[in-house]
């Protein structure tokens, strides 16, 4: 099995989410994508965990309640 860094780099990535700001995630994306070590599907499975993390709930018919998973 073959090391890949773009691999490696886009799991930290995935998997400082929770535990680091989504903006500081997102910046470190952008710049390896501007480096040319990430594409745009990397960003988006990112983005995709981001997302996740924040799950809706509904509260009542006309509220929805936003919460972080752990």
């Amino acid at each position: 099995m073959n090391f890949s860094f773009k691999d490696c780099l886009k799991n930290a990535l995935v998997q400082a989410v929770g535990s680091k700001p989504d903006f500081e995630i997102i910046l470190a994306a952008a710049k390896w994508v501007e480096k040319g070590v990430l594409v745009e599907a990397d960003v988006e499975e990112i983005q995709a965990a981001i997302d996740k993390q924040y799950v809706a709930k509904e509260t009542s018919p006309d509220e929805t309640e936003v919460t972080q998973e752990a």
